[in-house]
């Protein structure tokens, strides 16, 4: 058997073939150096089944924003318009002053 210098690619010493062992990611390290694998690896975890059962058609071919509550809003000319939480989307004229109390 043939004994040869070998630099510890972990700690970067110098060591005899006969001192270093490889490690399981390939890598031949010192003694010192070498690790055995993280348990963790060998765990399969079943992937989430993320899709939704079922699924409404859209009868009326409008979209999700003109079909819920929001299409029974109107704009209606108020000093709150432009205050925060106060808005409706959509109707938010910037540059109305809001109300003094």
């Amino acid at each position: 058997m043939k004994i040869y210098n070998v630099i510890c690619p972990v700690c970067g010493f110098k060591y005899k073939s006969t001192e270093t062992k490889k490690r399981w990611d390939g890598v031949w390290t010192c003694e010192k150096d070498w690790e055995v694998r993280h348990p963790i690896d060998f765990y399969n975890v079943k992937a989430e089944d993320t899709s939704v059962p079922f699924v409404y058609p859209n009868v009326d071919g409008a979209t999700e924003a003109t079909t819920g509550w929001a299409s029974t809003l109107t704009c209606v000319a108020s000093p709150y318009m432009s205050t925060a939480f106060y808005a409706i989307s959509g109707c938010a004229v910037p540059g109305i002053p809001a109300p003094t109390l």
